[in-house]
């Protein structure tokens, strides 16, 4: 959803929160509906198409609690994101918010990155339930279709029992076609089902990568080391070459993946991320390539890999030196031919995914140890791009320490300056 075509309702009763909402969200080009009072917020999200609600809880005469209720008891209203502000942390308010149907909370003062990112992630969540609900409705239609097709089919069979003139080929045909369609039909539901279930995988990690950047806002650092790093980034952003990020635990080279990411064609989507020291050796084919039901002992449900998330985006394979043996040939076969089997299936999946893949270890003395795989070795150091540790550019240490105090104000809510600092 473009911000620019967004509207966005801000319902306070101090029209000082108002100004202060209005100059956070107009700059980033969303459209500010301002309402003083519960009941100027009802009339006009009735009368505006509005795309979410920032909703006060603390105003006279009518609360934040009875408004959003209001709106969620509306069929026309209720699928408008509503995200609820208050200077109380209770859990009584929260739980009381949850009961009247608010999706998200934020408690002032504001943060502003905090207050985009959520609103950011309400805006896609309720874009992706409005393209289930299409698909939903294309396949009652088609269900509707079928029912008028055998309909048909039946009568014009009765018909033809009834006089005799009966044409064992034409019925033959019927079925044929009966069968075909309901064949289609059965692929576009399981098709649907795997966009479903992608989407929801794809809204989880949306969800944890916003929280990932909130806390790492920006790559620290002037010294030649760094800056080198980030050219070298910033030159293979374009293309959609595999990079291998080399460095000490630590170094950043998460944050030097998420920059390539951003930086390339392939930032629209999340980037996803597989960290494949967390992971168990046999659980990470399965977090890898997904299952199908009944896979193995304890597969009681399909599961969809991080690749076929990844479609169309990037996967950062997180400490690529953990992988056991057996899952680095079959990483392999992806990054060479974009195509894989899950487990339990012969069916072969195609994905384009771009592969980022981060190291703390020698690999090369991998190589030569027998633990990792030299082809898959030269298929990863296409690019490579080593991260620094902080003691080879100790000049970025006092800025990432003033950083680090300014961040850590901030939550505080206090206003810790160099000139006070100084003068203290």
């Amino acid at each position: 959803m473009n911000p620019r075509n967004s509207i966005i309702l801000c319902v306070d009763d101090e029209e000082a929160n108002l100004k202060l909402l209005e100059n956070i969200l107009v700059p980033r080009g969303y459209a500010v509906v301002g309402a003083a009072s519960g009941k100027d917020a009802l009339l006009k999200i009735k009368s505006q198409a509005i795309d979410l609600v920032l909703l006060d809880i603390l105003m006279p005469e009518m609360d934040g609690f009875e408004v959003c209720r209001q709106i969620k008891e509306d069929q026309k209203l209720r699928n408008i994101p509503v995200i609820m502000i208050t200077v109380l942390t209770a859990k009584q308010d929260r739980i009381r918010g949850i009961e009247a149907g608010a999706e998200e909370f934020l408690s002032r003062p504001f943060d502003q990155t905090e207050v985009l990112a959520r609103i950011k992630i309400l805006l896609k969540m309720k874009e992706l339930n409005n393209d289930r609900e299409r698909a939903e409705e294309a396949l009652r239609k088609s269900h509707t279709e079928l029912d008028c097709l055998v309909q048909e089919r039946t009568a014009e069979l009765a018909q033809a029992n009834a006089m005799l003139q009966a044409d064992v080929t034409e019925r033959k045909r019927a079925e044929e076609a009966l069968y075909r369609r309901d064949l289609e039909l059965r692929t576009a539901l399981s098709e649907i089902k795997t966009l479903k279930d992608q989407l929801e995988a794809e809204n989880i990690i949306f969800r944890q990568e916003i929280k990932m950047r909130h806390q790492f806002d920006h790559i620290l650092g002037q010294s030649d080391g760094i800056k080198y790093v980030l050219y070298r980034a910033e030159q293979v952003a374009p293309m959609n070459t595999t990079v291998l990020i080399l460095g000490e635990t630590g170094t950043g080279k998460e944050l030097i993946a998420s920059a390539i990411h951003d930086m390339s064609p392939r930032k629209e989507r999340p980037l996803i991320t597989v960290s494949c020291a967390a992971l168990p050796g046999n659980l990470i084919e399965s977090e890898l390539f997904g299952r199908e039901k009944g896979a193995f002992t304890g597969a009681d449900t399909r599961q969809v890999g991080r690749f076929e998330i990844a479609h169309g985006s990037t996967l950062c394979l997180d400490e690529i030196g953990e992988l056991p043996l057996e899952v680095q040939a079959k990483l392999l076969r992806v990054i060479q031919h974009n195509e894989f089997e899950r487990l339990g299936s012969s069916h072969t999946v195609k994905v384009d995914v771009r592969i980022i893949a981060t190291t703390n270890r020698d690999l090369e003395e991998e190589v030569r140890k027998g633990r990792f795989r030299q082809d898959l070795y030269y298929r990863l150091n296409v690019f490579p791009i080593t991260v620094p540790p902080l003691r080879q550019r100790k000049e970025d240490i006092p800025q990432m320490v003033q950083a680090f105090i300014e961040r850590y104000s901030r939550k505080l809510g206090k206003n810790r300056s160099r000139r006070s600092r100084r003068r203290r």
